[in-house]
């Protein structure tokens, strides 16, 4: 029975890892800047990054469920780790290439701030 509940929760982990992967692996390709010429960046995504979303998926549902040892019902509890772990790893995926990003764009433009002030002389100048 553990074997069965350990790949029931490894196989929900990795459909979860496997639809995470599609949003995370479309803003690192962007960021990334893979051309979209004849579909390099949609068989990028299908390809590889899905791939390592599945995969990524049953590992952390595997271990998890090995990890935790509870009978019954109970033992879903695993499930409920590794769905976090899973979105934890993906929110770091997104989260650290979005801190890593270029500078912001507004019309494809640079967002640059600038601060321009006049000092007006005082007494204590002269």
């Amino acid at each position: 029975m553990r074997v069965l509940r350990a790949l029931f929760v490894a196989l929900l982990t990795a459909v979860v890892g496997c639809v995470l992967a599609f949003f995370v692996g479309d803003y690192l390709t962007r960021f990334a800047h893979v051309p979209e010429i004849e579909g390099q960046r949609a068989m990028t995504i299908f390809f590889l990054c899905v791939s390592l979303g599945i995969l990524a998926g049953l590992v952390i549902g595997i271990i998890s469920s090995i990890l935790v040892r509870r009978e019954g019902p109970a033992g879903f509890l695993a499930q409920g780790w590794s769905l976090l772990v899973i979105c934890g790893v993906a929110g770091l995926l997104a989260g650290v290439s979005y801190l890593l990003s270029d500078k912001p764009r507004i019309d494809g433009k640079r967002l640059e701030i600038a601060c321009h002030g006049s000092r007006t002389r005082s007494a204590v100048d002269a």
